[in-house]
């Protein structure tokens, strides 16, 4: 989580920078907008997996729906603040406002880490639980499947969203 955030934070300092040097184009926007997407597939799974030291197993259900709720009203929501907001201040204002939101979750991420014990001989190393994970994608049509089409509507679902600074300009 804390470095899906600090990622974040890198991505949206830099694009502040750009945006205020005037070189935010289409193409700066478009990479932000999927090196975000990359720290948020870090990020989102180690928010889910710290629900269950978050809240009691019978408030899981409602826990996740509360959370599936945020994430989409942020989805939809988000886009149209940062549209709103750039009526009304420079968009590298509205990116630095994004950058100090990362930086402020990682803040408090890191002062309120929680001990969680990892039971020996049950973790396995990062990078051969991923070549685990490409493996099983890998000799899964039906999951190959699914993720091109998930990849096909998130590229074409995002791309207008990225670009609304440029829309609103």
């Amino acid at each position: 989580v804390l470095g899906a955030q600090v990622g974040g934070f890198g991505v949206a300092a830099v694009l502040t920078g750009l945006s205020m040097a005037g070189m935010a184009d289409a193409m700066v926007l478009l990479g932000s907008a999927f090196a975000l997407g990359v720290a948020s597939a870090f990020g989102f799974p180690a928010w889910q997996a710290l629900l269950p030291e978050l809240v009691s197993k019978p408030q899981w259900p409602s826990a996740i729906t509360l959370v599936s709720i945020a994430v989409n009203l942020a989805r939809a929501l988000g886009p149209v603040a940062g549209g709103l907001l750039i009526g009304f201040a420079p968009a590298s204002v509205v990116f630095g406002i994004n950058a100090l939101s990362f930086l402020l979750v990682a803040l408090v991420v890191q002062r309120t880490r929680p001990e969680i014990p990892v039971p020996a001989g049950d973790s396995e190393p990062f990078f051969s639980a991923m070549a685990a994970a490409v493996r099983h994608i890998r000799y899964s049509p039906a999951i190959r499947r699914v993720l091109w089409g998930q990849a096909l509507f998130i590229f074409l679902a995002i791309a207008p969203v990225a670009l609304l600074p440029l829309i609103a300009r």
